[in-house]
């Protein structure tokens, strides 16, 4: 058994995340191909991979795809931000942060690259924003809003 030569998704599915599929070769037409699937590995961007995240029968003729979650290597899904502003807030146990996403690419899903882009907020390192934005032309904004530990 033998997987094709696993192919990129043209859309990232988040930070540093894409979904790659092949299709699984020599599997013989009674064999049970998810079961195969799962046990057959592959190698992307060098790295051995044990399993697929899933597998897809198209039996009878279709054969049977591995799909794989590749979070490594995913240089061009690495969005980020521009410079983090802090802005007022009424309520005085918050603070609030704006920044503009960069590095989005025209026909991406701006909303999974926006929620899953990690920020470093004096010194901290917050997984994703408090929530997003498509302001269209003026681009992709994010908002953290974080608890003043001073108050």
């Amino acid at each position: 058994l033998f997987w094709d030569e696993p192919q990129p998704n043209a859309r990232c599915l988040g930070f540093g995340r894409r979904e790659y599929t092949a299709k699984l070769r020599n599997v013989p037409f009674y064999a049970n191909w998810v079961e195969a699937c799962e046990r057959t590995e592959v190698t992307i961007h060098g790295v051995r991979i044990l399993s697929p995240t899933f597998c897809e029968s198209k039996w009878p003729f279709g054969g049977v795809v591995g799909h794989w979650i590749v979070d490594f290597g995913e240089d061009e899904c690495l969005a980020y931000w521009g410079k983090i502003s802090d802005k007022a807030r009424d309520d005085p146990h918050t603070n609030r942060f704006r920044a503009q996403l960069q590095g989005v690419k025209k026909g991406e899903d701006w909303q999974a690259l926006c929620s899953t882009t990690p920020a470093n907020i004096h010194g901290i390192s917050i997984p994703k924003p408090s929530f997003c934005e498509n302001k269209g032309f003026w681009g992709v904004h994010a908002t953290w809003d974080l608890e003043d530990k001073d108050c």
